[in-house]
């Protein structure tokens, strides 16, 4: 598993640490984040900053995730890099940013949490 996972209070970050975020790792990424959504975790920040590229199918786990976080009281924050690629294209293309909210810094993704 390619991910860094550090509990911050009531919240959980994840560094998704593949620069290919697709169908690869995509299914395995969704039951990793609705395992910490089991165990409690339902406020999730994931951290793509190392993220070049992403594809439909591991976009589409990150929406799943985000229903099944705020359906348990909680939520999912992005951090994207602050360089464009094609992951933020897409975000935009697909109109996904009105959908999730994204930030540039973790510190406030972890903020946005408490306001």
């Amino acid at each position: 598993m390619k991910y860094i996972e550090e509990i911050q209070g009531d919240i959980v970050v994840v560094k998704v640490l593949h620069t290919e975020a697709t169908l690869k790792y995509a299914m395995e990424f969704r039951n990793y984040l609705l395992n910490l959504i089991a165990l409690g975790h339902s406020k999730i920040v994931v951290d793509l900053t190392l993220t070049t590229f992403m594809d439909s199918t591991f976009l589409g786990a990150l929406v799943f995730t985000l229903k099944k976080s705020v359906a348990a009281g909680g939520g999912l924050r992005i951090v994207r890099n602050k360089i464009d690629s094609p992951v933020w294209t897409m975000f935009e293309i697909t109109d996904m940013i009105k959908v999730f909210k994204i930030f540039e810094e973790p510190v406030q993704a972890l903020e946005s949490f408490s306001g």
